[in-house]
């Protein structure tokens, strides 16, 4: 029954191999059959999510094809459903060992096949009897040694891999250092609210962060930060002109209205560097089941990105963070207001995060936001640190009891252990296990970064905040950072470069010239050094009275003299 059932996927799939937008709606569709039945049963026989297998399917029939020699490779391709010959190339060699043209080769001896693929397309009903191979016994007699050889280097491999896989986990090497590399990269831009009620726009907000959320933690996508994404909020430019901007390949829009109990979602995906629509849908449902379209969206996106989930990424997006929607919008009000990161706003947002936990006592990032609203405000200065940091360790644990792989969490949590009890290498580890939950957490990755210049890890401390700045090329204290890692680390004429970019772009949320004023000194540039002083003191109405005095101080004794 599983390989009828098997056949019977691996068929329809077949039937619609040239439709490049065949993809799970339409498996399940034809399948007559629930989507997580279908999802259950096939992982149970072949250990492959949905998307996994569609693909290996069209790769299979690409390899049979190119035995035939019934087509070139580019064609092929666009047979199989690829609509990207490079991109078939790609898969094809990381499936297969191999790429496209060495199909043949393969067969006359040349170069040997790297893997042996199940065979998806010619199931047996007796597959299970015919894999069992039934040798002779003169067969053990003469090679009884060379198997014994065989099987205990196969066994050294395996306990290789085993505990490498093990020593991975705890490697100083994030695994989101390669994010530069990613080929496949979105923009999730803020959903418009069409309710009459505009209080409903932290709904709309809401669910545009959610769906970010859930593509951030795609090990294979490169999710623009919402910081950044939230500056072309009702741009006017087009989708091509924001993709541009941001640096990505792909632009998500969308809206939501409220109805009474129901919410309409609408969605667009679109390929920006082809201008070309991909998905275009709208959800009507109740607002209870808010969190579900939610997770329906960021797979059928995935889908069409041909990004391929793994089990641990599939749990994370159907994952329910709370059944109670009034808790969820009194986070998002919450989150909103903590993002702002003044004092006044920060108070806010605490009030938001203990409604959301009163509503919801059992709702991790509700706990989250409220560790780090405190530990914000205590690296503000407007709590004092041994009360925040304590209070942010609390709420931090709190959240991490209900959820263990709370990112959101985990950070705060590093950063107490770098900034309030000195243990540097348990917030290295918590700050890596952060950027392993989520790889597309531009936050983990400065505060990584921040940590690795204090340890005087100068270079890995530039890749980490490199990584920051590609993930949230607007983030003002990233930007910020990015100049201090250039300063603390002697080099001024970067740090004069990221400084100018830093005001051009409207970033500074505090006065600019002391850091030129410094900067221009260690250059050696003593009159713009002191023009920044100058400037400076223009922003103080206080301090000009002492205008005359300080511009005599430094005719006399340089900028040098001003400092004294």
């Amino acid at each position: 029954m599983d390989q009828a059932f098997i056949r019977k996927l691996t068929d329809i799939i077949v039937a619609n191999l040239e439709n490049e937008q065949f993809g799970i709606e339409g498996l399940v569709h034809q399948m007559g059959m629930g989507r997580t039945t279908i999802h259950r049963k096939l992982r149970a026989y072949t250990q492959l999510s949905l998307s996994q297998f569609i693909r290996e399917v069209r790769l299979q029939k690409a390899h049979e094809m190119l035995q035939q020699n019934i087509g070139t490779i580019s064609e092929i391709s666009y047979r199989v459903g690829f609509g990207s010959p490079t991109y078939f190339d790609k898969c094809f060699h990381e499936y297969y060992g191999y790429p496209p043209g060495d199909v043949k080769r393969n067969e006359t001896g040349i170069k040997s096949q790297v893997f042996d693929k199940p065979d998806l397309l010619h199931l047996q009903q007796n597959e299970a009897e015919e894999r069992k191979t039934k040798f002779p016994a003169s067969f053990y007699l003469k090679h009884g040694h060379a198997l014994f050889i065989a099987t205990a280097v196969i066994a050294v491999l395996l306990l290789t891999w085993f505990v490498y896989s093990i020593y991975s986990k705890n490697t100083d090497v994030p695994l989101g250092s390669d994010i530069n590399q990613i080929e496949k990269s979105i923009a999730v831009l803020p959903f418009i609210n069409l309710s009459d009620n505009t209080d409903n726009h932290f709904f709309a907000d809401g669910i545009a962060v959610d769906i970010r959320d859930h593509l951030s933690h795609i090990q294979g996508l490169k999710v623009i930060s919402g910081t950044t994404s939230e500056h072309y909020r009702g741009s006017p430019m087009t989708m091509p002109e924001i993709a541009e901007k941001m640096g990505v390949c792909y632009v998500l829009e969308g809206s939501s209205r409220i109805n009474n109990n129901m919410t309409r979602v609408s969605v667009k995906l679109v390929d920006a560097r082809n201008d070309r629509m991909l998905l275009s849908e709208t959800f009507d449902r109740e607002i209870s089941d808010i969190f579900s379209v939610q997770s329906e969206i960021a797979q059928r996106v995935s889908d069409k990105l041909e990004v391929v989930l793994s089990e641990a990424e599939i749990k994370q997006i159907e994952k329910i963070p709370t059944k109670n929607v009034a808790a969820h919008i009194l986070y998002l009000k919450g989150r909103h207001f903590c993002n702002q990161r003044n004092r006044e706003s920060l108070t806010t947002s605490l009030g938001y995060f203990e409604k959301s936990i009163e509503a919801d006592p059992e709702y991790a990032m509700a706990y989250a936001g409220l560790a780090e609203a405190y530990y914000i405000m205590t690296l503000n200065f407007h709590i004092p640190p041994p009360e925040g940091f304590k209070k942010a360790k609390k709420y931090a644990r709190k959240a991490l009891e209900i959820d263990p792989d709370l990112a959101e969490a985990h950070i705060v949590i590093g950063g107490v252990y770098a900034w309030s009890e000195w243990q540097w290498e348990k917030a290295r580890m918590e700050y890596l296990l952060t950027i392993k939950l989520n790889p597309n957490y531009s936050t983990a990755y400065s505060s990584y970064a921040e940590l690795l210049n204090l340890l005087g890890q100068n270079e890995e401390a530039r890749k980490q905040i490199n990584i920051a700045i590609e993930l949230d090329p607007l983030s003002r204290v990233i930007n910020y950072l990015n100049m201090r890692l250039y300063y603390d680390q002697g080099k001024f004429q970067e740090a004069l470069k990221a400084w100018n970019e830093y005001t051009e772009m409207g970033l500074t949320y505090f006065n600019p010239y002391p850091y030129y004023m410094y900067i221009y000194m260690y250059l050696g540039e003593e009159s713009l050094a002191y023009h920044s002083f100058y400037n400076y003191l223009l922003t103080d109405t206080e301090s000009l009275v002492y205008k005359d005095e300080i511009q005599k101080i430094y005719e006399k004794f340089g900028t040098h003299g001003l400092l004294e």
